[in-house]
């Protein structure tokens, strides 16, 4: 992120008007917040705290240590109130997997001397100052100008809540809760037509996806060892060497700048990808990109395609389930099982040849594996709608509730606002092309009609025998264990009536 501002004396933001001419600027400031959640879509939505840690490294200069400064925040230790035991990592409540491992983090690449001076001030940021988020001044606040210049020149130089943590502190007092980073540079003298650049990047560290989640289970079933230790303490320390990662790839984005960002080998482009489901199979499409070069090399160095699969939902592991030297633009997945979610990522690699000036030359590259996955919304193979009504049943029948094997919580009633539950999914199979299911208590009372296929449910598939049901009533309730009856009123491709059927399922709670 690279910014350049300029004193073009411009003050209403019109380019056609210039209202300051020939002003020059005194004693300027920059500054830029920033408010970062490790794990904020899964660990931080289970708990509901914010109980994270913040630090900044770079106002305590070690010998030979090169990194310019970078600010960081870390999951901590959530109130009992919330969580009982140390849920350090945001573990799952029924596999363990730790949920909000990541080290997430904004790094100083640069800052200009001066105006007449582009070289490096490695005295900035003049002011590291780390707050509580309710704390941070703004106008929307009722703060004045005076107030937000006094926070940019203060000449704070804080290591962060890291140093409440030390002496013992909660993540969630007053004092640190929601810690927001303000990096401030000046002050800078800035002549008409003069201007100052400063370059910033962002980073994230973590342990792996896969040792999140094996490692997780181990720690949930008292198993796991790490350095000597068990435990929670084990589990920490664990989680804590994704800061090694984060400090690894804040090295590389230096590594870069000091290149001058100039031949950097990358990898070729990741394809679009189309997913389209079928009877027992699923088949991927993507366009070639064997003939585009090197964005930064100008070199064409194609090798071929990598293909993973993750099953059930998208923050299950992916797993490499083909490759392919040469510039195939297809492939049927046809090992997969009826009724299932699919999530798929196609990969681009390079054969390594041109890859003459990065970290690790002659080094095979590959593309991001998170371009084109078809996050949330995953694919089914399923079987083609049946022209009669002899064969529907649920499935599985009778259910039991697993658990919140996905990341979920046991909720009562349903908000609205998250996706529904993979753990509580039942289906209908069997179905006609066309049909409404209609789902009743044994007294009679409606409970959910459902529409096949279901225009609310995006993985719905026309003319598929199968539909969802992920045990929601019409009135956005999770139906409680008991027996319930189901109609079916179905209707062939034409749309001629095909006639009703019933039958009854148990749930389990």
């Amino acid at each position: 992120k690279e910014y350049t501002f300029t004193n073009d004396g411009n003050v209403d933001g019109s380019s056609s008007t210039i209202e300051l001419p020939n002003q020059n600027l005194t004693d300027v400031y920059f500054g830029f917040n920033y408010y970062l959640i490790p794990g904020a879509d899964r660990g931080h939505d289970m708990i509901r705290q914010n109980d994270d840690w913040a630090a900044y490294y770079g106002n305590l200069p070690l010998e030979g240590d090169t990194l310019r400064g970078l600010f960081y925040l870390f999951d901590g230790n959530a109130d009992d109130n919330y969580y009982v035991g140390d849920d350090t990592g945001d573990p799952d409540k029924n596999t363990g997997e730790f949920l909000s491992p990541q080290y997430p983090a904004f790094g100083i690449l640069h800052a200009d001397k001066a105006f007449d001076d582009p070289t490096d001030d490695r005295n900035q940021p003049a002011t590291v100052d780390i707050l509580p988020h309710a704390r941070m001044k703004s106008h929307q606040r009722g703060n004045s100008d005076a107030d937000m210049y006094g926070d940019l020149s203060s000449g704070k130089q804080s290591r962060g809540t890291i140093e409440h943590k030390e002496q013992g502190g909660n993540p969630y007092d007053p004092d640190v809760i929601t810690p927001v980073g303000l990096l401030s540079f000046g002050p800078y003298d800035i002549p008409f037509g003069e201007s100052i650049t400063i370059v910033l990047y962002e980073a994230v560290g973590s342990i792996s996806k896969k040792l999140a989640i094996q490692e997780g289970q181990k720690w949930k079933n008292g198993e796991l060892i790490f350095e000597g230790k068990t435990g929670d303490e084990a589990k920490n320390a664990l989680i804590a060497t994704g800061k090694d990662s984060l400090f690894k790839y804040a090295s590389r984005a230096e590594y870069a700048w000091n290149l001058e960002l100039k031949n950097l080998p990358s990898p070729p482009p990741a394809p679009d990808l189309t997913l389209t489901s079928g009877p027992g199979k699923i088949d991927l499409e993507w366009e070639s990109v064997a003939d585009v070069k090197d964005w930064q090399t100008k070199e064409e160095d194609f090798f071929g395609y990598k293909i993973y699969r993750a099953q059930d939902s998208w923050t299950n592991l992916y797993s490499l389930i083909w490759e392919i030297k040469g510039d195939t633009t297809h492939y049927t997945d046809r090992h997969v099982e009826r009724g299932r979610k699919y999530y798929y990522a196609v990969t681009t690699v390079d054969d390594g040849t041109k890859n003459t000036t990065g970290i690790f030359p002659g080094q095979m590259l590959e593309s991001s594996p998170y371009y084109n996955r078809n996050a949330f919304n995953g694919v089914t193979p399923f079987q083609a709608g049946m022209n009669t009504l002899d064969s529907i049943y649920v499935v599985p029948n009778p259910f039991h509730v697993q658990g919140l094997a996905y990341g979920g919580n046991i909720r009562n009633e349903w908000d609205g606002l998250n996706i529904p539950r993979m753990e509580d999914k039942i289906a209908f199979v069997g179905l006609p092309p066309k049909a409404v299911i209609r789902i009743f208590t044994m007294s009679g009372n409606l409970v959910a009609t459902i529409p096949h296929p279901n225009p609310l449910n995006p993985n719905s598939v026309a003319e598929s025998a199968d539909e969802e049901f992920f045990q929601i009533s019409d009135y956005y309730q999770i139906i409680k264990s008991g027996v319930y009856i189901f109609h079916v009123e179905g209707w062939d491709l034409n749309g001629n009536p095909l006639g009703t059927a019933s039958g009854n399922f148990i749930i389990i709670r």
